[in-house]
């Protein structure tokens, strides 16, 4: 097309334009038409992004707190603290032989004194293991009250002493017997030492 045509055609479009007064009103209509539109558009785009921002601030809300109060290295010192004092409770390893003796005089002690006829008691150790915790076997006549008595001292006794294995022989006969397994824990010296100065702090 020659650049007399398009002249031509741009003179007719303008004579057209300025002479048809419904083909200006209906293009501005069309234009006011996709101004709207777009005006709509662009609001549910920013309600959008309001909805989202809003989400992520109360995401943000709800995390902060967290974030401030790690309840982990408050639990982690809690356990240290819990072992520690469960150290200061065990009898001390430095000497085997004493702890040993310590042991079986306070169990024959406080089984006399709870009222029970002790029939044996013997310190065991597994064969193969090596000297570590104090264990003994205590056989004892059975009297009821007597037997909770016995273990309700043991319970409350410092150093640790526990009750591994607790068996009632002929029960419904006479002769009943009461077959007691106790360990009495024993801390290294080190450990023992360290958990008796944290307790006196």
């Amino acid at each position: 097309m020659s650049a007399a045509s398009l002249r031509e055609s741009w003179l007719a479009a303008r004579a057209q334009w300025a002479g048809n007064a419904r083909l200006r009103a209906g293009l501005w209509l069309a234009l006011g038409l996709v101004w709207v539109y777009g005006l709509l558009l662009l609001a549910d785009h920013l309600q959008a992004q309001a909805v989202r921002a809003a989400a992520i601030h109360e995401d943000m809300a709800r995390l902060r707190p967290l974030a401030r109060s790690n309840p982990w290295p408050a639990r982690a010192a809690e356990s240290a603290q819990q072992v520690e004092l469960l150290r200061a409770r065990m009898a001390s390893g430095a000497d085997i032989g004493l702890a040993e003796a310590a042991v079986q005089d306070w169990t024959r002690t406080t089984a006399a004194a709870a009222g029970l006829k002790v029939r044996d008691l013997a310190l065991t150790r597994g064969a193969g293991e090596a000297a570590g915790d104090v264990r003994l076997r205590l056989t004892v006549e059975l009297g009821r009250s007597e037997l909770m008595g016995f273990l309700s001292e043991v319970a409350r006794r410092q150093p640790l002493l526990l009750v591994d294995r607790l068996v009632i022989r002929n029960p419904a006969g006479s002769g009943a017997q009461a077959e007691i397994e106790l360990r009495a824990p024993l801390a290294a010296p080190a450990a023992a030492a360290t958990a008796a100065s944290g307790a006196r702090r």
